[in-house]
């Protein structure tokens, strides 16, 4: 999994690099939820329970995460922070996946 550079950090995590590393070498941070992008799919985003990515047969190697929380309604509640201020900056979702891959 790739991670966007300017992730986006739920209020409740702490630490949120050291987390990266845990899960980079295989080690499960309890509770923790990604928020990801995939560029050819139609669902804007994705929340997955970072257990999942441990799974011999996961398919999340193209996701780019974007989000990191502590819990899935963290998740939900970034999510739609997340879509809103793309929508407000954008006056709409046009190329909203697109974006993210999108160097700085």
């Amino acid at each position: 999994m790739n991670y966007y550079k300017r992730l986006y950090v739920g209020d409740s995590v702490k630490n949120h690099e050291r987390i990266i590393e845990l899960l980079e070498e295989g080690v499960y941070v309890y509770g923790t939820h990604l928020i990801c992008v995939k560029k050819n799919i139609d669902i804007l985003l994705t929340i997955i329970d970072a257990k999942q990515i441990f799974n011999p047969s996961n398919n999340y190697k193209d996701y780019m995460v974007i989000g990191l929380t502590n819990g899935k309604k963290e998740a939900h509640e970034l999510t739609k922070e997340i879509i809103f201020s793309y929508y407000q900056k954008n006056k709409g979702l046009s190329g909203f996946r697109k974006s993210f891959y999108l160097k700085d």
